[in-house]
């Protein structure tokens, strides 16, 4: 998991160095995640939206595939 502060960094193109790209990658604790439920449109290859990470309740999840 790359930190927050290092998002721009980890994104340059031209870092190609692979020592400075694996010093990017530490543990992170389990206290420090969070998890949530998602639409299955993250499944979806054509659908290329922030809305497919925003938490949705299970019910709501229910709805949206038994279409």
């Amino acid at each position: 998991i790359i930190p927050e502060s290092l998002y721009d960094e980890w994104m340059n193109p031209s870092l190609t160095d692979f020592d400075a790209v694996m010093k990017m990658l530490k543990p992170i604790k389990s206290s420090e995640m969070q998890a949530h439920p998602v639409s299955k449109k993250v499944n979806t290859l054509a659908v290329n939206s922030p809305e497919c990470i925003e938490p949705v309740k299970v019910a709501e999840q229910k709805k949206l595939t038994s279409k």
